[in-house]
């Protein structure tokens, strides 16, 4: 048997998460920007239907777009939202239609930082530091500590919808990935990072990338 057909048998094994989660083959939908939903956050039926069909062709996960854990980390219209509990009811609505495909359902989690465009939010964008480029203010300590609860808040979440697990977005220069890059602010912001470990753990069951 040659390479390319061991790997084909090897996509359609099951796989096993140390949590006990289960997926029945090895394809992945990545979180894609689909700017389907309300200007509030809310899950809206186009979002829904495009989700679910994913999971009804038979991805073995299928993960949501970037879901905003604060209203001032919105990084693009109609995004998804998990900041708020008027979000629930559609997060529960998804994550069961997609476990109903034998899918595991999966948020991930984001704050898009300074690159939260102003005219979207309606304010200032915030990141570790001041930005004269982008246009955004440092965050204090106290809005640091707020994020980090934030996060958390979104794990916790996630777990009441139904969710079999989170993924914390840390790339693409949005909140997480903004910190070590700037290590003068290093300190600050690991009271963050450090506590992503945390909004995952509150979630039993949750994996984290983050180191």
């Amino acid at each position: 048997m040659n390479a390319t057909a061991n790997s084909d048998q090897s996509l359609g094994k099951a796989l096993e998460f140390k949590s006990g989660q289960r997926m029945k083959n090895r394809f992945m939908l990545a979180p894609l920007t689909n700017s389907q939903s309300h200007a509030d956050g809310r899950l809206s039926d186009e979002e829904f239907h495009w989700l679910t069909m994913r999971a009804k062709g038979q991805f073995g996960l299928t993960m949501t777009c970037a879901a905003h854990v604060q209203a001032v980390g919105q990084g693009f219209p109609g995004q998804l939202g998990i900041f708020s509990d008027e979000h629930l009811e559609g997060h529960k609505r998804l994550a069961e239609a997609i476990k109903s495909e034998d899918s595991v359902a999966v948020l991930q989690l984001h704050h898009a930082g300074m690159r939260s465009p102003e005219a979207l939010i309606g304010q200032q964008p915030v990141c570790p530091s001041d930005d004269q480029e982008t246009g955004s203010r440092a965050l204090s300590l106290a809005e640091v500590r707020a994020l980090r609860d934030d996060f958390v808040a979104a794990a916790v979440r996630s777990q009441q919808a139904g969710y079999d697990g989170v993924e914390i977005h840390g790339a693409h220069g949005y909140i997480v990935c903004q910190c070590p890059m700037r290590l003068v602010f290093y300190a600050r912001c690991a009271r963050v990072t450090g506590a992503l470990r945390y909004a995952v753990a509150r979630g039993a069951g949750y994996l984290s990338a983050i180191d």
